[in-house]
């Protein structure tokens, strides 16, 4: 049962991190340096839970950066860009990167495939160089995979700034709850990371089961993400959006969850534990 619990949370939270491991291995052209430098740069400054500059991981001059998704051709991909054809790759996996920086129009940089040091979880669109990125999940012992969202909220004040926040608040929180009902089982899985300059990611999954929690008896699953900055102007919750409410009380988080549609199966209030 342990595993079947393991692999329905495993699958949907890499569909919830928009990324796929279809591949240990690719980052373009190894032998290029800019490539290389990028993998050193975020391996050497993503050591904590923040926000950073996009601009401040690219040790290299760039003025745009597009991301393209997977099945794309290049002819759609060039017209998008202006880039040439020959110097644009396709993917045809879920979750692959395809991320190209330009200056002047001219590729500086490429990044092709799911290299395992990192993963930039940006969209599908075009950025300039003021773009924001939420460091969502640190090296651990057994995923030494750094992941990167982008983050569209306000400007953000960092701890050391004086933020309301303090050194216990920030990290990765979880829980996870079974409950059983008649010839049903419905496990839930809740994690959040808090930021140490005030960004909140949310992650929920939620998978049902019919009579046990054998794979094949799973009949539905579901998950939902949402990334915010938390709220200085009010002392009761941190987060408060209508559907979700957030208090620190005496060193833990409760959470209260108000989701309509199907990922209201979801719906109660709990402690989260750090991790």
């Amino acid at each position: 049962m342990t595993k079947n619990i393991l692999l329905v949370l495993l699958v949907m939270a890499i569909l919830a991190c928009g990324l796929l491991v279809v591949d240990s291995y690719v980052i373009g052209n190894e032998d290029n340096t800019n490539e290389k430098a990028l993998k050193e740069s975020i391996i050497n400054k993503c050591t904590e839970y923040k926000t950073i500059g996009l601009n401040e991981l690219t040790p290299f001059e760039w003025d745009q950066v597009y991301s393209f998704p997977p099945y794309m051709d290049k002819d759609s991909m060039s017209k998008m860009s202006g880039i040439p054809e020959g110097d644009l790759s396709e993917t045809y996996n879920e979750g692959t990167m395809n991320i190209v920086f330009l200056k002047e129009k001219e590729v500086v940089c490429k990044i092709v495939g799911y290299p395992k040091e990192f993963y930039l979880s940006i969209g599908d669109l075009k950025y300039e160089n003021n773009e924001r990125l939420l460091i969502s999940k640190l090296p651990t012992k057994n995923d030494k995979t750094i992941v990167l969202n982008i983050y569209k909220g306000g400007d953000l004040k960092l701890l050391e700034e004086g933020n309301y926040l303090n050194e216990n608040m920030v990290g990765y929180w979880e829980r996870t709850i079974e409950e059983e009902n008649i010839n049903e089982i419905n496990q839930k899985y809740i994690n959040m990371i808090l930021t140490k300059d005030g960004v909140v990611k949310f992650n929920f999954f939620y998978s049902l089961y019919k009579d046990n929690t054998d794979i094949q008896n799973l009949h539905k699953a579901g998950s939902k993400s949402s990334i915010q900055a938390f709220n200085r102007d009010n002392s009761k919750y941190m987060i408060e959006d209508g559907e979700i409410r957030l208090k620190y009380y005496k060193d833990r988080f409760r959470i209260k969850i108000d989701l309509k549609g199907e990922s209201s199966i979801l719906n109660g209030e709990y402690e989260l534990v750090k991790k």
